[in-house]
Order: structure tokens, then C-alpha cells, then sequence
């Protein structure tokens, strides 16, 4: 009972993570193979699909 419990648990939170995705555009400064210095706060910034500020921490 308990491993069904879980197991459906699970598999409810894979299918709610699935839907959610970020649609996130950045500007043609950002590219690829870009080299960012180590261990320094750098400001990024783009055009997100929603009406929210998102920030990224450690």
C-alpha cells in the first residue's frame, strides 16, 4: 500500500514537472561559446512567456 502510494505520488509530480517549461529569449549579446569570468555576479537578461520576475540563486 505504501510503495502505490509513493509510486503514485511520483508519477504525478513527473507528469506536473513535464508540463512546465520556460519559454525565455535572450539578447544576441548572449551567444554561444560565450567565456563568463569565474566566481562573479553577471547580470543576465531576457524576455520571459509570463508575468513574473525569476531569479536564479545558489
Amino acid at each position: 500500500m505504501k510503495l502505490t502510494r509513493m509510486m503514485g505520488m511520483a508519477a504525478a509530480l513527473s507528469l506536473l514537472m513535464a508540463g512546465m517549461q520556460a519559454q525565455i529569449s535572450l539578447p544576441s549579446v548572449f551567444a554561444d561559446h560565450m567565456v563568463l569570468q569565474q566566481k562573479s555576479e553577471v547580470p543576465v537578461w531576457g524576455w520571459g512567456g509570463c508575468q513574473c520576475d525569476s531569479e536564479s540563486g545558489r
